[in-house]
């Protein structure tokens, strides 16, 4: 996919510039393709990136308000699964300064990025988090969370399609790309205190149900979740139709799914996990092309195969495919 090889060959400028103290990287690269980067290395590395990649003011001031979630070794499990599986919105971009989200659709966590584009490398100078209820303008009462941490009303897939869809239109309608204004606007009035509790709200209740695959009561589920990761990270089309079903019967899914790039299917990492009494619900994701879910259903009645959706959040994915081909 042409994406992933311009991702992949930014990151390893990116990360070049990193080892050398931030210093410049060559050639100068768009925007979006540097912060795409630039997402992949601060979801490993979180403490070290933000700052080197901040600038001075805008370091200073995520530290007065999420210093604390960065550990001394640099280590922070929130905004590592955060940016691990962030999708990321362009806003309206100038030589000088642009406007980008990172959305966690999972989390359902927003973090919205003013950049200075005056660098090679782009410094983060202005952001916001806000949880994604938040910033659609729904109304959730004080123990209440995101439908999509625990659903009830509808399936995760389609809760998922209309919390993107939805803040893509916000995102859209408050940053158009033809603006003259590059601003955070009204979201940087955004009290701290909201800040931080729009994010670790959703985002801790998130990871704890994440982790809770790796418990011992969990351990059947998480010697499946590795076997099934095998397959898929194989891409073998025959393997895939063997071993799981399909919804309607119909493996086209699978069928566009081999198609994406081997460094893309070997990036897939739980995140996803939900398991009831009537039986297992696992999502995968890639952590260098985030704009896909696998998701994987495993009813309780002995016997069933696993059901297997592959589910694009963008529609240029199944373009890009169809291009590389």
């Amino acid at each position: 996919m042409k994406t992933t090889k311009i991702l992949m060959s930014v990151l390893a400028a990116v990360s070049v510039a990193a080892s050398a103290g931030a210093a410049e990287p060559e050639p100068k690269q768009d925007s979006a393709s540097r912060l795409s980067a630039l997402r992949v290395l601060t979801a490993a590395t979180p403490g070290s990136a933000l700052q080197n990649w901040m600038t001075a003011g805008a370091w200073k001031r995520w530290n007065d308000i999420f210093g604390g979630m960065i550990f001394k070794n640099g280590k922070a499990p929130l905004l590592s699964d955060f940016f691990s599986n962030a999708i990321q919105l362009t806003g309206p971009q100038t030589d000088i300064s642009g406007i980008t989200a990172l959305y966690n659709p999972y989390q359902d966590t927003l973090m919205l990025i003013q950049t200075d584009n005056a660098d090679r490398v782009p410094r983060i100078e202005n952001f916001v988090f806000l949880s994604g209820s938040l910033f659609r303008g729904e109304k959730l009462g004080d123990k209440e969370y995101s439908e999509v941490l625990a659903p009830r009303k509808a399936p995760l897939d389609a809760l998922l399609a209309a919390n993107i869809t939805a803040v893509r239109a916000v995102f859209e309608r408050e940053f158009p790309k033809d603006t003259k204004n590059i601003s955070l606007g009204k979201d940087r009035s955004v009290k701290p205190d909201v800040q931080v509790k729009s994010f670790t709200d959703n985002a801790t209740l998130h990871l704890l149900r994440l982790l809770s695959l790796f418990e011992a009561a969990a351990k059947p589920d998480l010697l499946k979740t590795g076997g099934w990761s095998a397959i898929l990270w194989e891409g073998d089309l025959q393997k895939i139709k063997e071993t799981f079903a399909f919804p309607g019967d119909d493996a086209s899914s699978a069928e566009a799914f081999v198609k994406l790039d081997k460094e893309v299917r070997s990036s897939l990492l739980p995140c996803i996990y939900f398991r009831n009494k009537q039986g297992m619900l696992l999502g995968l994701a890639s952590r260098i092309y985030p704009d896909f879910v696998i998701l994987i259903s495993v009813p309780e009645k002995a016997g069933s195969k696993p059901l297997f959706a592959f589910i694009p959040f963008r529609q240029e994915i199944l373009k890009d495919l169809c291009a590389s081909r």
